[in-house]
C-alpha cells in the first residue's frame, strides 16, 4: 500500500497517525522483556548515578554504555552478546532514563527495566531525543524511499508522524525548544537531491504545523548546499546551524530574523553544540587534509579558536551540564574513542580504550548525584 507523501514545501505539514497504521505498530511492555528485545544489565546504576563531573552515555559497536567522566569507570547498559544491542543513546531530562534505538525499534531503559515504545515495520529508527519537560520523545525513521519525523509520548502513547522529504537521512537532525513547544528540523528539499533547509514545527498544535522556515528553501543550490544540524540555544533565543555550502556556523534568532555568520573559515563546519549558558558554541571543523578539529566560538562571533590539534578526526562535541567540560570523539589513537577536555581545550584525556569504535557521546544532566 502506498502512503501519501507530504510535500515539505507546503505551508502546513500534518502529523496524521492514521496514514501509517499499516507501517507502525505500537508495543508497550509494562513488565518483563521479550527474548527478541535488548538485554539490559539488571545492575543498572540509573537510579543512583553519582559523579563530581558527570556521566556520559555512548555507543560502542552494538551496545550502549555509560561511563564516569571523572574516573573512567564504565558500565554496559545493553548486552548484544545475548540478543539485540542498542545505539544513539539519549538521556531523559531527569537523568533517570535512557532512550536508544535498535534497528526498527525505540526503547527506553530505566531502573525498573526496559520498555519498547514503538516498532516500525521495515524502517530504521534514528536519533531519539527527549523533550525538555520529559513528556515526549522525537525521533527519525528511514525506509527505502524517504525519512520521517515522529513524536511519541514517553509512555508510548499518542504517536504522531510527518514525512520530511526524500534524501539522505544522515543530514537530518531535530531538536526541541527549551519550553518543549517546537521542533527545529532539517528538511531535504525536492528541487535538488542534496538540498536542505531548516524549519520550525509547532509541536503544540493538534496536527503539528510548519510554523516557519528559518533558512532560504528557494535558493539555487549545488551539490554542497546544506543547511543542517540546527540546535536551539538553552535560553531559547537563538538557533545555531551549519551551512555546508558557505562553510560556516551560523546563528539566527528563534523567530527567523537576523541571520549571522559566526565563523570565518574556508572549511566545512557543523555539529554545533551550545554551552549551557548559551554564550558559546562548540563545533566541528573539517579540514581539507582529511582531518577535523573541535573548535569554539562565542555567540557574538568573537573568540573563535580550535580546541584540538591532533591527526585524525575529532568530532561530535557535547558540553557537560555545568559547562566546564566538552566530550568528543577522536581517532587520534587509531580508532574512534570517547575523550573529555576542559572547555578551554586543556587536559584532553581518553575515557574509552576499545578495539571497536566508541561514538555518540551524550552527557547526562546529572552531576553530584542531583
Amino acid at each position: 500500500m502506498n502512503r501519501k507523501k507530504v510535500d515539505p514545501m507546503e505551508k502546513q505539514l500534518m502529523f496524521k497517525s492514521s496514514t501509517r497504521q499499516l507501517f507502525l505498530r505500537l508495543v508497550l511492555l509494562a513488565t518483563g522483556v521479550a527474548s527478541c528485545n535488548p538485554v539490559v544489565n539488571s545492575e543498572s546504576p540509573l537510579s543512583s548515578l553519582t559523579s563530581t563531573v558527570g556521566w556520559i552515555a555512548y555507543t560502542s559497536y552494538e551496545d550502549v554504555y555509560i561511563i564516569n567522566a571523572d574516573q573512567g569507570d564504565s558500565f554496559r547498559l545493553t548486552d548484544s552478546s545475548q540478543g539485540p544491542g542498542g545505539a544513539e543513546p539519549a538521556w531523559s531530562p531527569d537523568g533517570q532514563r535512557i532512550a536508544f534505538r535498535w534497528e526498527n525499534t525505540l526503547y527506553v531503559a530505566d531502573r525498573s527495566g526496559l520498555s519498547r515504545l514503538v516498532l516500525l515495520d521495515d524502517e530504521f529508527v534514528r536519533t531519539p531525543q527527549w523533550s525538555p519537560d520529559g513528556q515526549r520523545i522525537a525521533f527519525l525513521s528511514e525506509n527505502s524511499s524517504n525519512t520521517s519525523l515522529h513524536v511519541i509520548n514517553a509512555d508510548g502513547n499518542n504517536l504522531k508522524t510527518v514525512d520530511i522529504g526524500e534524501g539522505d537521512w544522515w543530514g537530518l537532525r531535530n531538536t526541541w525548544s527549551p519550553d518543549s513547544s517546537y521542533l527545529v528540523v532539517t528538511f531535504d528539499l525536492p528541487h535538488h537531491y542534496t538540498s536542505s533547509a531548516i524549519a520550525v514545527i509547532d509541536a503544540q498544535a493538534q496536527y503539528f504545523e510548519l510554523d516557519r522556515w528559518l533558512t532560504n528553501r528557494d535558493k539555487d543550490c549545488d551539490d554542497r548546499c546544506h543547511e543542517a544540524g540546527a540546535v536551539w540555544s538553552p535560553d531559547g533565543k537563538y538557533i545555531a546551524f551549519g551551512d555546508w555550502r558557505e562553510n560556516g556556523v551560523y546563528v539566527v534568532n528563534s523567530d527567523g530574523s537576523n541571520r549571522k555568520r559566526l565563523t570565518a573559515s574556508s572549511h566545512t563546519e557543523g555539529e554545533a553544540a551550545w554551552s549551557p549558558d548559551s554564550l558559546m558554541i562548540a563545533y566541528t571543523s573539517w579540514l581539507e587534509d582529511g582531518n577535523s578539529e573541535i573548535c569554539r566560538v562565542n555567540v557574538d562571533g568573537s573568540g573563535q579558536r580550535c580546541l584540538t590539534d591532533q591527526p585524525g578526526y575529532d568530532t561530535s562535541p557535547d558540553w557537560s551540564p555545568d559547562g566546564k567540560y566538552i566530550a568528543f570523539v577522536s581517532e587520534r589513537d587509531g580508532n574512534k574513542e570517547i575523550y573529555v577536555m576542559n572547555a578551554d581545550g586543556s587536559d584532553q584525556r581518553r575515557l574509552t580504550n576499545n578495539t571497536v569504535d566508541d561514538v555518540d557521546p551524550v552527557w547526562s544532566p546529572q552531576v553530584d548525584g542531583n
